[in-house]
């Protein structure tokens, strides 16, 4: 479902984006609420769909000496790393994502720029949101990591593929 809603909003950010293109060097038309709904469009792909590139393995790493590892190291570095630096930092982000939305709904925060969109709380409301779904798809591969590390190898097939 999340995964629709962020491949949607990255859809609606091409569109977007080649019509402010076409907007601005066809017509020397340019509006800021434009410019701004672009970023917002881009913020909720980006929060939305994370959790889903996650699922799907699809997050860049280093792999100079990841790729030449056996699957149960790679499955502790996945572990520590899960452990130790995602569920933190998105816990951490996702605390403090809250009551920045809050703060910015109770003081009915707008664009700081003229002609700018309202109801900047709308938007910053989906910071924690996003990491909660971060969080809780961490605790998806961990599990999946620790099935690696009791010997299982066949977790990353996809399900209609026999």
């Amino acid at each position: 479902l999340f995964f629709s809603c962020g491949a949607a909003f990255t859809f609606c950010l091409i569109v977007l984006m080649v019509t402010s293109v076409f907007a601005r060097y066809l017509f020397q038309i340019s509006y800021v609420w434009f410019d701004e709904l672009l970023w917002h469009v881009f913020g909720l792909s980006f929060l939305l769909a994370s959790a889903y590139t996650l699922n799907q393995d699809g997050h860049v790493r280093v792999d100079i000496f990841y790729q030449n590892y056996s699957a149960k190291t790679k499955a502790w570095v996945e572990i520590a790393g899960v452990v130790f630096f995602m569920i933190p930092l998105c816990g951490i982000l996702a605390f403090y994502g809250y009551f920045y939305a809050i703060n910015s709904f109770q003081t009915s925060e707008i664009s700081g720029s003229p002609n700018g969109l309202p109801y900047r709380w709308a938007i910053k409301s989906v910071i924690p949101f996003g990491f909660l779904l971060l969080i809780l798809q961490s605790f998806s591969h961990l599990i999946k990591q620790i099935i690696v590390l009791a010997g299982s190898t066949d977790i990353y097939q996809e399900p209609n593929s026999k």
